[in-house]
């Protein structure tokens, strides 16, 4: 261990041994300015101690001097805002307090007030973003329905981490590069013509483009699903909740008949058994063809 009692240190004269500190030898000393400090070793002769502390405050000090000669903004209009006068000296650069055409005032940095990073009190910034959002007039609260259903298709055909996103992006169902602009897929397809109905793809192995689409309500969308079950019969090809409909025979029977029992569309047709109960359960009958 080398003895450095006696030596000097920029400000600093060590005047003693002090124990240990950060694994090494510490050391006591006193500075020029009368103050004293503990030193470990290392630190002094690699010189980043040189004083007790009065040298940064020296420093501050100075650079507050020189913030005082900069420019008065006072009176001065940036953006939207007007400086009204000086506020604290901090973090080396003055702060400045003004009032927006809003009426708001704010406290704005010199550096940001001078570059034009703050031009108002943040309504400048609010106004522009729902700028953004709007454009086209649709979206938010109170919007078109045709913009929340286009909204859902993007999302399932272009972000892999929607939850539906296998059944459409992840198997090819894709949204036309023209239609990922919500203004051209409206000019397209048209507004919604009744809310009983959403929108439909044509070809199911096709994706979402001009030609493909159609607004249709619930029982056509069931019909034209992948799994649906179509049946031809006197030259018509009809699903067999359709064929339900028309025999007024319920299509899980009808599904038996045809599908399990391989019975032919005549046959099962008009073979007696269990009728439609009433339309509701018609209807969750339909729905549950398409599971």
């Amino acid at each position: 261990m080398i003895d450095l009692t006696g030596k000097r240190f920029g400000r600093l004269e060590v005047t003693g041994r002090d124990g240990s500190l950060y694994g090494g030898s510490a050391w006591s000393c006193r500075c020029d300015c009368g103050g004293s400090k503990r030193v470990a070793g290392q630190s002094l002769r690699s010189g980043a101690t040189n004083s007790c502390g009065c040298m940064q405050h020296e420093s501050r000090a100075s650079t507050r001097q020189r913030g005082k000669k900069g420019p008065d903004h006072t009176g001065k209009r940036f953006g939207r805002l007007v400086v009204l006068e000086r506020g604290e000296f901090k973090g080396h650069q003055w702060t400045w307090r003004c009032r927006c055409d809003c009426g708001n005032e704010s406290t704005v940095w010199t550096g940001a007030l001078v570059s034009g990073f703050s031009q108002s009190c943040g309504c400048l910034r609010t106004e522009q973003v729902r700028a953004a959002l709007t454009t086209h007039g649709f979206s938010g609260e109170g919007g078109r329905p045709e913009y929340s259903i286009w909204s859902g298709i993007r999302q399932r055909c272009t972000n892999p981490n929607n939850p539906n996103w296998p059944n459409y992006g992840g198997r090819g169902i894709l949204l036309c590069e023209r239609w990922m602009k919500f203004e051209n897929f409206l000019t397209d397809v048209g507004e919604r013509p009744s809310y009983q109905m959403t929108l439909d793809r044509i070809d199911n192995d096709r994706g979402y483009e001009p030609g493909n689409v159609r607004w249709a309500t619930k029982q056509q969308q069931v019909r034209n699903m992948r799994k649906n079950i179509l049946v031809e019969h006197d030259g018509e090809t009809l699903s067999i909740a359709e064929w339900g409909r028309r025999f007024g025979i319920a299509p899980a029977t009808l599904k038996d008949r045809i599908v399990r029992r391989k019975m032919t569309p005549a046959e099962a047709f008009t073979m007696p058994g269990r009728g439609l109960k009433s339309r509701f359960a018609e209807e969750e009958s339909i729905e549950a063809l398409a599971l």
